[in-house]
């Protein structure tokens, strides 16, 4: 409870109770991967964009992506990756698997501004919308690279390549990255880009360096030994991650860096490897705190459904988070989730609430954005 009481601190999270605040318009974006030939009972559908309200209603289609099926050919969806917001030019940038696609917040002018062939062999992972710079940055799969590119796609550069290495092990013709960046966060005001390592269970980690090149390796490992990381978030002077974790035996989770951004140390100006800084983490929410995260399956075998992609507001009075879990295996399973924090000192913790578990609703989610 201490490591929680830290992130509300240094976040600026009040302690109050709800009031009447001032009525915002609000809308939550959802990135449906969509479903395929796999997932009973649920019919299948395209990969697309969803608004619904900050309560989960509403539910609206806004764009599609891919080809359609017709009556001799079932399509399978292209498949959703990432979301990413961009308040200055009101865009959505979808991560799929026919490359970034930029949409306006109603889901019209649809373009596919970079394809994974522009991005660099393989997929397409992770976006971030860098709005002083006016840059999208983008992780990929295959390279372990990541690149920036202008709002339209146009002057792909390499940022910083963050494979450790290619794996030679699987085919002669075949060395993918050995991690790739599943998460990625630019702060432009301290200057850093972070993001989380992914590979397999127990072997991420989280990470750090300046934006601006050098001949040293400045690379600060923040943490290590995380369980498939994926999406990375700066919260005020704080920086919290998703664990998607595995099955029922590794929990899916939200944690945080128990220190705040101001407060790490510079990396060295001699660097010549990257620095493992070992930072305390906190659990902000968990699979262990509560059922939603289970569900059965129609043999009835017990399916996790995990964290896939989050999003926290600070209001006037209090902050909300809101994150979306999924598991699509034998039977589509989709939830958007609400929490609050209840109570004080030892006893103060998440108030979960489920706004939609409908999937024909939120579809299969894999992206999170907060429109206001």
């Amino acid at each position: 409870m201490l490591a929680l009481f830290v992130l509300i601190a240094i976040s600026h999270i009040s302690c109050a109770l709800p009031s009447n605040e001032t009525k915002r318009t609000e809308s939550l974006i959802i990135l449906d991967t969509g479903v395929g030939h796999r997932s009973t009972p649920v019919t299948r559908w395209r990969t697309s964009i969803r608004s619904l309200t900050n309560r989960g209603a509403n539910s609206t289609v806004l764009a599609q992506f891919g080809p359609e099926s017709n009556a001799t050919f079932l399509q399978e969806p292209i498949n959703g990756y990432s979301l990413a917001y961009s308040p200055s030019t009101s865009s959505l940038f979808s991560a799929t698997g026919q490359g970034i696609v930029r949409t306006s917040l109603d889901g019209t002018e649809s373009k596919v501004i970079l394809t994974d062939h522009d991005g660099g062999m393989g997929q397409i992972m992770s976006l971030f919308v860098a709005e002083k710079d006016k840059k999208i940055y983008f992780g990929t799969l295959y390279e372990g690279l990541i690149k920036k590119a202008n709002f339209d796609g146009t002057d792909i550069e390499v940022v910083r390549n963050v494979s450790q290495g290619l794996n030679y092990g699987i085919a002669p013709s075949y060395a993918p990255a050995c991690f790739y960046p599943n998460g990625i966060a630019v702060d432009e005001e301290r200057g850093f880009l972070y993001w989380s390592a992914a590979k397999g269970d127990n072997d991420g980690s989280i990470r750090r360096a300046p934006l601006q090149l050098s001949d040293q390796d400045h690379t600060q490992i923040l943490v290590t030994g995380i369980n498939m990381p994926g999406q990375i978030r700066i919260v005020g002077d704080s920086l919290l991650w998703a664990e998607r974790g595995r099955w029922n035996n590794l929990p899916t989770a939200i944690k945080y860096l128990d220190r705040n951004l101001n407060r790490i140390p510079a990396p060295l100006p001699s660097s010549t490897a990257p620095a493992l800084l070992a930072l305390p983490t906190g659990t902000l929410v968990s699979s262990a705190q509560n059922k939603l995260f289970f569900e059965k399956d129609y043999t009835g075998e017990q399916q996790m459904l995990s964290i896939q992609s989050f999003v926290m507001y600070h209001g006037d009075v209090e902050s909300t988070l809101w994150f979306v879990v999924q598991s699509s295996g034998r039977t589509v399973f989709g939830k958007l989730v609400e929490v609050h924090w209840r109570g004080s000192g030892d006893s103060r913790g998440p108030a979960f609430e489920v706004l939609n578990s409908n999937t024909t609703d939120i579809g299969v989610p894999v992206g999170l954005e907060y429109v206001r």
